[in-house]
């Protein structure tokens, strides 16, 4: 949880410093491009955790990869900012969450959608149409399998959790049942 609080505060203002939709689409590609060399790195990944080598020796190797990566100054400026807090490693997480303000801003709600089974075109249609009524505004869902869920559907959004699923419902139940006895 404190991991996503302090995500959340670095997508927040790299949301804010954002301009416009193409400023948006170059820093979203920039932040991927450079979580991929994160990962391809395994030397680089331990550098920039390791506890061993001081700010400004990881702030120098920064600079120096930055040097070569055509990478826009305030993609550059916030990978210095990540470095010197040493949040780096947060980025993925960072990355989603900008996405989820972004389109907040631009009244675009997301919701997760998680089922037991994949569910057809015309499923995510309905669904996506009906999410749409309900917060009369334009939506992205997102959609993820759990074989635990035996049926049914979870729906969330932010940290709101809609749990329709019969897990959830069997949850409920013996709570109510324990609860009573």
């Amino acid at each position: 949880m404190r991991i996503q609080i302090i995500a959340k505060r670095y997508a927040m203002g790299m949301v804010r410093a954002i301009e416009s939709d193409e400023e948006y689409n170059r820093i979203n590609q920039e932040l991927k491009k450079f979580v991929e060399l994160i990962e391809r790195d395994g030397d680089f990944k331990k550098f920039i955790s390791s506890p061993f080598y001081s700010y400004q020796q990881k702030r120098k190797v920064l600079h120096q990869i930055l040097e070569k990566i055509p990478f826009s100054e305030k993609s550059k400026r916030f990978f210095l900012l990540l470095i010197e807090k040493n949040r780096l490693l947060l980025l993925p997480e960072i990355i989603e969450l900008i996405k989820t303000y972004w389109y907040e801003r631009k009244n675009i709600h997301t919701f997760e959608v998680i089922s037991a089974y994949p569910l057809t075109e015309e499923q995510k249609e309905r669904l996506r149409r009906k999410l749409k009524e309900k917060v009369k505004a334009e939506v992205e869902v997102k959609y993820k399998i759990d074989n635990s869920l035996i049926g049914g559907l979870i729906i969330k959004k932010g940290d709101i959790l809609y749990d329709g699923s019969i897990k959830g419902n069997l949850l409920k139940l013996k709570e109510k049942i324990l609860g009573e006895e």
